[in-house]
């Protein structure tokens, strides 16, 4: 479409039934209203990239019974709201990223039951929250890289089982509740690199994940001030047995020896930034 618009205009419906794609991108559109996309009810694609969207209204987007794919990246939205993406059971790929959302409600996804790819990055979002996620059980790819997180309610990931990469970097997480990461059991490459975290301990995980897992997981610590003790011993482990790979980036300011619970004394724990423990002091 055009240049320089600041709404979406409305498009005659034996036109808008032909439609497939409409990009919106580069203009100046403030807000989605209620009857706005009416008409676009064939439409696979939607993108509004770009653009200055402040505000959703409820159910703005549901005409949209085929859409598959929305972009709404580069835009000034502050909040995500249940009732905003009403009516998308379709829609696969959603992205939101480079905006300047700082919370995202409960219940917002519900009805995003096909989502496999939802994009979050570069906002300010600070507490993932229990239900933040319901409805995405299909969801395969989350990228929330570079928000300002540093909580994540231990609840918060069970709705979304069919998770296979997560993206956590350049947060400010400096704690991880117990089996956080129970549920994700077709998880394959998370990511918490640059966060401000001091441990990481194997009750993050379930035992199912650890010693049933058909596939192997890549984890990406680099750029966290771990401490190099007893509680991360168990990460050796893990890639010797094959279910865990650990990012090459990730090395120890020097090796330290440590005496793990199997007897084995591992010197070469590597990890990026390390606070060093001497190995006189590991009780």
């Amino acid at each position: 479409m055009g240049e320089n618009l600041s709404q979406i205009p409305p498009i005659q419906q034996e036109i808008a039934s032909h439609l497939r794609d409409v990009i919106v991108d580069l203009n100046h559109i403030e807000h989605i209203s209620n009857g706005s996309l009416v008409n676009l009810t064939n439409c696979d694609l939607l993108s509004l990239h770009g653009n200055r969207i402040e505000y959703i209204g409820k159910a703005a987007f549901s005409p949209m019974v085929k859409l598959e794919t929305l972009t709404l990246s580069e835009n000034k939205l502050t909040l995500l709201n249940y009732g905003m993406f009403l009516g998308l059971h379709h829609l696969m790929k959603l992205d939101l990223s480079h905006n300047c959302i700082r919370h995202v409600e409960s219940k917002t996804f519900t009805d995003l039951t096909s989502l496999s790819i939802l994009k979050l990055e570069f906002n300010y979002i600070r507490i993932l929250q229990v239900n933040i996620f319901q409805g995405l059980s299909s969801l395969f790819d989350l990228n929330l890289r570079r928000n300002q997180i540093v909580e994540i309610d231990n609840e918060a990931l069970l709705d979304v089982p069919s998770l296979s990469r997560l993206n956590l970097g350049n947060n400010k997480l400096t704690f991880l509740h117990q089996n956080l990461f129970g549920a994700l059991v077709k998880l394959t490459e998370l990511d918490l690199g640059n966060n401000d975290l001091s441990t990481f301990v194997w009750t993050l995980f379930s035992q199912g994940q650890m010693k049933g897992h058909p596939r192997s997981l890549s984890l990406y610590l680099a750029g966290n001030g771990l401490n190099c003790n007893k509680s991360i011993c168990w990460i050796k482990e893990a890639m010797g047995e094959g279910w865990l790979n650990v990012d090459d980036q990730v090395e120890c300011l020097e090796d330290v020896g440590l005496e793990c619970q199997n007897g084995m004394e591992y010197t070469y724990l590597h990890f990026a930034h390390c606070f060093v423990t001497n190995s006189n002091d590991v009780g």
